[in-house]
């Protein structure tokens, strides 16, 4: 159990390494008094609770009446640090947020990378405040070699920036990349060739070495929550209008019609080539690219529906028959298909 000593601490974020070792998490400050609340990073040992880097934050230790009144007007993400994310090599930890520069009157986005073998501590470069932004989520690559950022507007949620980073050199290697509207997914390919991101209803894929858009934006008719990349480079989205696509992503153009599902597709993923596993209703379901046609192969795990379990002691209701109801679905694939065409 990893505590924390503040009076009423709420617990932002936690991420923990591959390897189960490092813990990392972003909690209230402890210093923080009532109506005043700042972000605090903190890394630390699994098995020992020791801690391994931190507290990390960017405001210092002493809260201000500028900081409060930001936090009266929701701008508490705002203040201090609102992400962090342990890199797959668990040598480095990543954190973002924003500083308040009183003098200024500016919030200045920040993210830095703190190696966990040395405690040596890097700050990126993520614009000079002039945005009014604050880093909102970072992602690692698969290798730990390369750093996604991302900066958001907390009230109007306009105005979002994405940079990567190159974290052998601390050089950003992509961006700033600048949309109206607010960032979704951001996902790396296997081979780190490649990244995927999200704005709105559209999916941007960017070449990492030359900084490129490769192809025209992938446009949905709603709003994309989820992508994947295969190992050998397909892609697959997943939006709101309860359908998931595959791409060619040379040309931009649907590899086979849309895959419809009985309710909201929360995640995919791609282990194997031209198969896809996707988490609808109460159930992760795997597909089978098969030429031009996606085939249901299987229902790899079902969960059951309970109800009140957690604050009754009444019995639990019967679970509701998801996988019979997701079958049913998804054999009228061709009718619901030329309902949404």
């Amino acid at each position: 159990v990893v505590s924390f000593d503040s009076e009423k601490p709420f617990v932002r974020q936690v991420d923990l390494s591959p390897n189960g070792k490092f813990i990392a998490t972003v909690a209230a400050a402890n210093d923080s008094a009532p109506g005043q609340v700042t972000g605090v990073g903190l890394v630390r040992e699994v098995e020992t609770g020791k801690t391994v880097a931190g507290p990390l934050r960017f405001n210092g230790n002493a809260l201000t009446a500028f900081v409060s009144r930001m936090a009266a007007n929701g701008f508490v993400d705002m203040a201090g640090v609102a992400c962090i994310q342990l890199g797959p090599k668990n040598r480095l930890a990543a954190y973002g947020g924003a500083q308040v520069v009183l003098t200024e009157g500016k919030v200045i986005p920040q993210v830095r990378v703190v190696d966990l073998q040395n405690g040596n501590e890097t700050k990126l470069d993520f614009g000079d405040g002039e945005r009014w932004q604050f880093v909102a989520s970072l992602q690692f690559s698969p290798s730990g070699n390369y750093l996604i950022a991302e900066g958001d507007n907390p009230v109007t949620h306009a105005n979002s920036e994405a940079r990567i980073y190159d974290c052998r050199t601390q050089q950003t290697i992509l961006g700033p990349l600048r949309f109206e509207r607010e960032l979704g997914r951001m996902k790396f390919s296997p081979d780190e060739k490649l990244v995927a991101v999200v704005v709105g209803n559209k999916v941007h894929l960017y070449e990492l070495e030359t900084g490129k858009e490769i192809c025209a934006p992938l446009s949905h008719p709603s709003v994309v929550g989820a992508v994947a990349f295969s190992r050998s480079g397909q892609l697959a989205t997943a939006a709101s209008d309860q359908a998931v696509r595959t791409w060619d992503i040379d040309s931009g153009r649907l590899l086979a019609p849309p895959m419809w599902h009985p309710f909201q597709v929360y995640e995919i993923a791609m282990p194997k080539d031209n198969q896809i596993y996707i988490c609808s209703d109460q159930n992760v379901y795997v597909r089978e690219l098969k030429g031009n046609h996606a085939s249901l192969e299987s229902v790899v795990q079902s969960i059951r529906l309970l109800t009140n379990q957690s604050v009754s002691n009444q019995a639990v209701a019967d679970p509701v028959n998801s996988d019979q109801l997701a079958q049913d679905w998804l054999s009228l694939g061709d009718l619901r298909k030329e309902q949404f065409a």
